[in-house]
């Protein structure tokens, strides 16, 4: 959507300073930015547009591909987020030996990631902050899985549903495959929630032979409401190519 927003804003900008010449015929110039201007939005109802001298447009497939790489960079950035975060946590450890050093806990990380959430502005530095307390979520619950994993991800609380996706993450178990897609897709209203219950899913979902039906179907439902060109958009969809089927539903 903000791709058509531009293009249309550039086409109405090059109109209007065409037209601003005495000369304010309707001649080919304008007629081509008004075209312009209207492709992005045309490309809903026609699939192509081929012009003299054999160029072709395939509109569809452009915006798809345009919002595919969008959400590939921005899972991207998330994932170099999980990394940085990883190293930093690594050289604040080194500074004195781990053994010395209390290991935070997966109630004291969850009560973190909801007191950072709330008390620094969105932007980068809060998305590194809660991509750390995911790295260290990961690490705590390889060091002591929950117990209580069903009650995580049922949780109203978004700090401790993310602790149950670093949970899943950290111990793929298929038997809380449903479960899982269930609370990323129903319950969780955040995108960095969603986001890193998406990557857990994805791990989860590898290790099942045969997704259930059900979850198939939340995973559609969600991929068909997610916004365009985001990271969980496609990781979603990377999910249900893994999982051997499409984003929509087949019309038989």
């Amino acid at each position: 959507m903000a791709l058509r927003i531009v293009i249309a804003a550039v086409a109405v900008i090059a109109l209007t300073i065409h037209l601003s010449y005495p000369t304010l015929a309707l001649d080919s110039f304008s007629l081509g930015a008004i075209v312009f201007g209207l492709l992005p939005w045309l490309g809903a109802i026609i699939k192509s547009i081929e012009l003299p001298g054999g160029a072709k447009f395939e509109l569809q497939a452009l915006e798809e591909k345009i919002d595919t790489a969008r959400g590939a960079a921005e899972s991207a950035d998330q994932k170099a987020d999980l990394a940085l975060a990883s190293r930093a946590t690594g050289i604040t450890m080194g500074a004195e030996s781990q053994a010395d050093k209390p290991q935070p806990t997966l109630a004291y990380l969850s009560e973190r990631y909801n007191n950072v959430r709330a008390s620094l502005k969105p932007g980068d530095e809060r998305t590194i902050e809660m991509t750390a307390i995911v790295n260290q979520m990961i690490a705590a619950a390889r060091r002591e899985p929950p117990t209580d994993l069903l009650d995580l991800l049922r949780s109203p609380d978004r700090g401790q549903r993310l602790a149950g996706y670093a949970s899943a993450y950290a111990d793929p178990d298929p038997r809380f495959l449903s479960e899982l897609v269930a609370s990323v897709t129903r319950r969780e209203d955040k995108p960095f929630g969603q986001y890193w219950g998406l990557q857990a899913v994805r791990r989860v979902a590898e290790h099942e032979e045969h997704v259930p039906h059900d979850v198939i179907a939340l995973l559609r439902e969600y991929a068909t409401a997610v916004p365009r060109g985001t990271d969980r958009e496609y990781e979603v969809v990377r999910i249900l190519e893994q999982a051997g089927v499409g984003a929509h539903s087949s019309s038989n």
